[in-house]
Protein backbone atom coordinates (compact mmCIF):
# COMPACT_ATOMS: atom_id res chain seq x y z
CA UNK A 1 0.00 0.00 0.00
CA UNK A 2 1.42 3.45 -0.84
CA UNK A 3 2.38 5.35 1.84
CA UNK A 4 -0.12 8.64 2.74
CA UNK A 5 1.48 11.68 2.88
CA UNK A 6 1.08 14.97 5.12
CA UNK A 7 1.14 17.93 2.52
CA UNK A 8 2.05 20.57 5.21
CA UNK A 9 1.91 24.13 3.66
CA UNK A 10 5.59 23.93 3.94
CA UNK A 11 5.92 20.31 2.31
CA UNK A 12 3.64 22.62 -0.28
CA UNK A 13 5.72 25.00 -0.66
CA UNK A 14 8.63 23.22 -1.07
CA UNK A 15 7.03 20.83 -3.56
CA UNK A 16 6.09 23.97 -5.47
CA UNK A 17 9.36 25.26 -5.94
CA UNK A 18 10.76 21.94 -7.37
CA UNK A 19 8.38 21.17 -9.59
CA UNK A 20 8.53 24.08 -11.36
CA UNK A 21 12.65 23.85 -11.53
CA UNK A 22 15.14 21.44 -12.75
CA UNK A 23 16.48 20.54 -9.24
CA UNK A 24 16.39 17.23 -7.79
CA UNK A 25 14.96 17.36 -5.01
CA UNK A 26 14.12 14.73 -1.66
CA UNK A 27 12.49 14.81 1.85
CA UNK A 28 11.94 12.20 4.14
CA UNK A 29 10.10 11.52 7.18
CA UNK A 30 11.03 11.55 11.27
CA UNK A 31 11.27 7.87 10.66
CA UNK A 32 14.11 8.36 7.52
CA UNK A 33 12.18 7.53 4.73
CA UNK A 34 11.94 9.27 1.62
CA UNK A 35 8.55 10.24 0.99
CA UNK A 36 8.69 13.06 -1.91
CA UNK A 37 11.13 12.74 -4.79
CA UNK A 38 10.88 15.70 -7.73
CA UNK A 39 9.98 14.92 -10.99
CA UNK A 40 14.10 16.01 -12.55
CA UNK A 41 14.78 12.83 -9.87
CA UNK A 42 12.64 10.17 -12.58
CA UNK A 43 13.92 11.88 -15.37
CA UNK A 44 17.69 12.12 -14.43
CA UNK A 45 17.28 8.54 -13.18
CA UNK A 46 14.86 7.25 -15.71
CA UNK A 47 13.28 5.00 -12.37
CA UNK A 48 9.48 4.18 -12.07
CA UNK A 49 7.17 5.72 -9.91
CA UNK A 50 7.59 4.40 -6.82
CA UNK A 51 11.44 3.34 -6.97
CA UNK A 52 13.12 5.34 -4.84
CA UNK A 53 10.06 5.91 -2.05
CA UNK A 54 11.39 4.75 1.78
CA UNK A 55 15.04 3.50 1.22
CA UNK A 56 14.33 2.21 -2.24
CA UNK A 57 16.66 4.48 -3.52
CA UNK A 58 19.70 3.09 -2.39
CA UNK A 59 19.12 0.78 -5.16
CA UNK A 60 20.08 3.63 -7.46
CA UNK A 61 23.32 4.52 -6.24
CA UNK A 62 26.49 2.64 -7.52
CA UNK A 63 27.06 -0.68 -5.54
CA UNK A 64 30.56 0.52 -4.65
CA UNK A 65 29.06 3.21 -2.91
CA UNK A 66 25.73 2.20 -1.71
CA UNK A 67 27.31 1.24 1.73
CA UNK A 68 28.91 4.23 2.65
CA UNK A 69 26.20 6.51 1.44
CA UNK A 70 23.64 4.51 3.93
CA UNK A 71 25.88 4.87 6.66
CA UNK A 72 26.13 8.46 5.67
CA UNK A 73 22.31 9.34 5.76
CA UNK A 74 21.45 6.93 8.92
CA UNK A 75 24.30 8.65 10.77
CA UNK A 76 22.83 12.33 9.95
CA UNK A 77 19.21 11.16 10.33
CA UNK A 78 20.25 9.72 13.87
CA UNK A 79 21.87 12.92 15.05
CA UNK A 80 19.51 15.41 13.07
CA UNK A 81 22.20 17.15 11.69
CA UNK A 82 22.90 18.00 8.15
CA UNK A 83 23.81 15.56 5.51
CA UNK A 84 26.12 15.71 2.54
CA UNK A 85 27.58 12.95 0.35
CA UNK A 86 29.12 12.76 -2.92
CA UNK A 87 28.80 9.19 -4.67
CA UNK A 88 27.03 8.09 -8.16
CA UNK A 89 23.61 7.54 -9.03
CA UNK A 90 22.49 6.16 -11.53
CA UNK A 91 21.50 7.74 -14.78
CA UNK A 92 18.39 7.08 -17.53
CA UNK A 93 21.16 5.91 -19.89
CA UNK A 94 22.11 3.22 -17.61
CA UNK A 95 25.23 4.66 -16.85
CA UNK A 96 26.04 6.29 -13.52
CA UNK A 97 26.92 10.39 -12.69
CA UNK A 98 28.81 11.42 -10.00
CA UNK A 99 26.57 14.17 -7.74
CA UNK A 100 26.71 15.31 -4.47
CA UNK A 101 23.56 15.13 -2.10
CA UNK A 102 22.71 17.36 0.76
CA UNK A 103 20.02 17.51 3.08
CA UNK A 104 19.17 20.03 6.34
CA UNK A 105 17.00 18.51 9.28
CA UNK A 106 13.63 20.37 9.77
CA UNK A 107 11.88 20.76 13.13
CA UNK A 108 8.56 21.90 13.72
CA UNK A 109 6.91 22.93 16.82
CA UNK A 110 9.20 22.05 20.44
CA UNK A 111 11.97 21.49 18.40
CA UNK A 112 10.52 18.36 17.04
CA UNK A 113 12.76 16.75 14.42
CA UNK A 114 10.33 16.29 11.00
CA UNK A 115 13.00 14.23 8.93
CA UNK A 116 15.24 15.93 6.33
CA UNK A 117 14.96 18.10 2.77
CA UNK A 118 17.30 17.75 0.35
CA UNK A 119 18.71 18.22 -3.55
CA UNK A 120 20.85 16.28 -6.06
CA UNK A 121 23.57 18.24 -7.72
CA UNK A 122 25.18 16.75 -10.51
CA UNK A 123 28.82 17.06 -10.32
CA UNK A 124 31.21 18.08 -13.27
CA UNK A 125 32.92 15.38 -15.27
CA UNK A 126 36.67 16.61 -15.19
CA UNK A 127 37.05 13.91 -18.15
CA UNK A 128 35.43 15.04 -20.72
CA UNK A 129 36.22 14.91 -24.49
CA UNK A 130 35.79 18.63 -24.80
CA UNK A 131 35.86 21.05 -21.97
CA UNK A 132 33.67 23.40 -21.71
CA UNK A 133 34.06 27.03 -21.51
CA UNK A 134 33.56 27.90 -17.81
CA UNK A 135 30.33 30.06 -16.77
CA UNK A 136 31.50 33.57 -16.26
CA UNK A 137 31.67 34.65 -12.16
CA UNK A 138 29.26 37.43 -11.01
CA UNK A 139 30.89 40.57 -10.23
CA UNK A 140 30.51 43.60 -7.96
CA UNK A 141 27.52 44.10 -5.52
CA UNK A 142 26.09 40.02 -6.86
CA UNK A 143 29.23 38.54 -6.56
CA UNK A 144 30.17 36.29 -3.19
CA UNK A 145 32.24 37.30 -1.00
CA UNK A 146 35.25 35.10 0.15
CA UNK A 147 33.83 34.68 3.36
CA UNK A 148 30.62 33.64 2.08
CA UNK A 149 32.38 31.17 -0.22
CA UNK A 150 33.51 29.54 2.98
CA UNK A 151 30.93 29.18 5.14
CA UNK A 152 28.91 27.32 1.94
CA UNK A 153 31.89 25.22 1.78
CA UNK A 154 31.86 24.56 4.96
CA UNK A 155 28.25 23.37 5.48
CA UNK A 156 28.48 21.68 2.21
CA UNK A 157 30.12 18.98 4.17
CA UNK A 158 27.27 18.49 6.72
CA UNK A 159 28.65 21.27 9.18
CA UNK A 160 25.68 23.23 11.07
CA UNK A 161 25.27 27.37 11.57
CA UNK A 162 26.87 26.50 15.12
CA UNK A 163 29.45 24.15 13.70
CA UNK A 164 30.45 26.57 11.75
CA UNK A 165 30.61 29.33 13.98
CA UNK A 166 32.56 27.75 16.24
CA UNK A 167 35.23 27.27 13.30
CA UNK A 168 34.92 30.53 12.10
CA UNK A 169 34.99 32.25 15.46
CA UNK A 170 31.75 34.12 14.55
CA UNK A 171 28.02 33.89 15.89
CA UNK A 172 25.52 31.26 14.09
CA UNK A 173 23.50 34.66 13.48
CA UNK A 174 25.95 35.85 10.87
CA UNK A 175 27.05 32.17 9.46
CA UNK A 176 23.20 32.33 9.03
CA UNK A 177 23.35 35.65 7.20
CA UNK A 178 26.69 34.76 4.84
CA UNK A 179 24.20 31.82 4.18
CA UNK A 180 20.99 33.95 2.68
CA UNK A 181 23.29 36.66 1.50
CA UNK A 182 24.57 34.22 -0.71
CA UNK A 183 21.63 32.27 -1.05
CA UNK A 184 20.47 35.81 -2.66
CA UNK A 185 22.81 36.55 -5.01
CA UNK A 186 22.68 32.99 -6.28
CA UNK A 187 18.60 33.37 -6.41
CA UNK A 188 17.91 30.36 -4.46
CA UNK A 189 15.23 29.77 -2.16
CA UNK A 190 17.10 27.95 1.02
CA UNK A 191 20.40 27.14 2.33
CA UNK A 192 20.42 23.26 0.80
CA UNK A 193 19.44 25.22 -2.95
CA UNK A 194 22.16 27.73 -1.96
CA UNK A 195 24.64 25.31 -1.66
CA UNK A 196 23.81 22.55 -4.48
CA UNK A 197 23.94 25.71 -6.67
CA UNK A 198 27.39 26.60 -5.75
CA UNK A 199 28.39 23.80 -6.04
CA UNK A 200 26.91 23.76 -9.81
CA UNK A 201 28.53 26.99 -10.70
CA UNK A 202 31.56 25.87 -9.62
CA UNK A 203 32.11 28.71 -6.90
CA UNK A 204 32.85 26.80 -3.73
Amino acid sequence: MKKTVDWTAERQRFRAVTETTNLIAWATDLNGECFYLSPEWFHFTGADADQGIGLSWLSLVHPDDAGKVRRSFLHAHDTQTAYGAAFRLARADGDYSSVWAVGLPKFGENDQFEGFYGTVCPIQDYQEEEPREEEPQPRGKYAITEREREVLRLISFGNTSDTVASMLGITSRTVDTHIANAGAKLGTFNRVHAVATALRKNQI
